[in-house]
C-alpha cells in the first residue's frame, strides 16, 4: 500500500508540497475519520434538509463520484457539477448562481 515513491518525488516539486508537507501530522486523523472511505448511507439518510451537493467538473473524477453518492444517499438532495472548476478552488462566480437557485 501507500503512495508510490515516483508520485511522492512529483508531488515534493509542487509548489503546494510545503503546506501539505505542514499538515502531514494530521492526515492520521483524516484517514481514521473517513473509515473504509464510503458515503456513510444510513446516517446521510437521516438529513431531513434541502442539501446541494457540488463538485468541481475539472476534478478528477472520484470527487464526483463521491458527490453523486452523497447527492443519492440524502433524502431530496441535489447533484451539480460546476463546469471550469476543481476541488482545490471553486471560483464565487460559479458557485453563486448554484446557491441563488437553491435557495432561492
Amino acid at each position: 500500500g501507500g503512495v508510490p515513491a515516483e508520485a511522492i518525488a512529483e508531488m515534493r516539486g509542487q509548489p503546494s508540497w510545503p503546506l501539505w508537507e505542514s499538515v502531514a501530522p494530521t492526515l492520521v486523523y483524516d484517514n481514521a475519520v473517513l473509515g473504509d472511505g464510503l458515503v456513510p448511507g444510513a446516517r446521510a439518510a437521516t438529513v431531513s434538509a434541502p442539501t446541494p451537493v457540488p463538485n468541481g467538473g475539472d476534478s478528477p473524477g472520484f470527487f464526483e463520484q463521491a458527490a453523486a453518492a452523497t447527492a443519492q444517499a440524502i433524502p431530496g438532495a441535489s447533484h451539480r457539477v460546476l463546469d471550469g472548476q476543481s476541488w482545490g478552488q471553486v471560483a464565487p462566480e460559479a458557485l453563486a448562481p448554484m446557491l441563488r437557485r437553491f435557495l432561492l
